[in-house]
């Protein structure tokens, strides 16, 4: 069992957590695959905001492992994963560190 996780890259999930929009080796190159599939972006009231705005608060970044940005590339971001220390794993990985 490691006790520590090491982010291979990032992800990007939307800010209640419910799936992965983008992964990339840096920030930029993830964010850019959520501009990309998801947007434009609009606010609660409809209206669209700019990019750099959804960023900010429709979206939350975390590093990312290798097995989880491997997952994702093969099943998309509509899966389960955890957040251990600030770090995207998988369920497998987080039952490693006793976490899931």
């Amino acid at each position: 069992m490691t006790d520590i996780q090491i982010a291979t890259g990032y992800m990007i999930q939307d800010i209640q957590g419910r799936a992965i929009y983008g992964i990339g080796s840096t920030v930029d190159e993830a964010w850019a695959e959520v501009v990309r599939d998801c947007g434009p972006f609009f606010d609660a009231y409809g209206e669209e905001i700019p990019d750099e705005d959804a960023f900010d608060t429709q979206f939350k970044t975390y590093g990312a492992s290798a097995a989880l940005m491997a997952q994702v590339e093969a099943e998309g971001g509509a899966i389960s994963w955890r957040v251990v220390r600030g770090v995207g794993v998988t369920v497998d990985e987080a039952m490693e560190l006793g976490l899931a």
